[in-house]
């Protein structure tokens, strides 16, 4: 096997490897806010190696949701009323209110469950992601880290950190014996 070949097979696999990791370790692993220009089309080279390399991974995101809300149409999916994004709010903790959880908020770790995958998942709903919050259930959400440049100034108030968990391919939560794809 040539040297390109091998280096192909072992960067695939990597892509295929997910990292658990909890909301904390997420925060701590990646800096907040990178300040780059809001438009990544805008980043200098150097900015696309800062971000990219990260991009490639995968992760199993352990924590609670927080909210869960289905969002208004967005240029990512072609302004489609219909088809759009469910943003979770992610956090290491949770709590019984629904107002500290929508406070809680500016510390968390936005997860997004895109049209395409929401296809596939018919339970990956807003109400329902907003249920197991309000249940205080653990979950394991899995997916695509992603840098969204575009909401510095959300940090500490609706999100924690401009990177994301986007897309969402796999939702887990704990029954109290084990982990069940939801």
């Amino acid at each position: 096997m040539t040297q390109r070949k091998m280096s192909s097979r072992i960067g695939l696999m990597r892509l295929r490897h997910f990292t658990e990791m909890t909301v904390t370790e997420f925060k701590r692993q990646f800096k907040p806010n990178l300040k780059v220009p809001k438009t990544p089309g805008k980043f200098t080279d150097n900015q696309v190696a800062l971000v990219s390399p990260a991009e490639l991974r995968g992760v199993t995101l352990t924590g609670f949701i927080l909210r869960a809300v289905k969002q208004e149409p967005e240029d990512t999916n072609c302004g489609s009323p219909t088809r759009t994004d469910v943003h979770v709010w992610m956090h290491s903790a949770t709590s019984h209110d629904k107002a500290n959880r929508t406070a809680l908020r500016g510390r968390s770790v936005v997860v997004e469950a895109t049209p395409g995958w929401q296809d596939n998942h018919s339970d990956w709903t807003a109400p329902r992601l907003e249920k197991i919050g309000a249940d205080r259930v653990k979950v394991k959400i899995s997916g695509w880290v992603m840098y969204d440049p575009e909401h510095p100034d959300k940090i500490g108030t609706t999100r924690g950190t401009l990177w994301e968990i986007h897309p969402i391919t796999r939702i887990e939560f704990w029954t109290g014996t084990e982990w069940t794809d939801l």
